[in-house]
């Protein structure tokens, strides 16, 4: 999630080379001026970096249960 401009005074001179490093770590790549290209992926369910994911583990949790999900 991107930082909002009125709150990037909070996270210093660094937060650039931190956001490199979770990126890079997470599979990102960036060409040879430092600029991230994209390609990350959430460690842990794989999802790509930016891309917008709805939940509904309610709803899950009902239908392994067996319940309907209404009423």
């Amino acid at each position: 999630m991107p930082i909002r401009p009125d709150l990037r005074q909070h996270y210093g001179s660094v937060w650039q080379s931190v956001r490199a490093r979770i990126l890079e770590r997470a599979g990102g790549k960036f060409d040879k001026k430092g600029k991230y290209l994209g390609g990350a992926r959430c460690e842990q369910c794989k999802v790509p970096d930016q891309q917008r994911v709805e939940r509904w583990f309610g709803a899950w949790r009902s239908l392994l249960k067996g319940r309907p999900l209404l009423g």
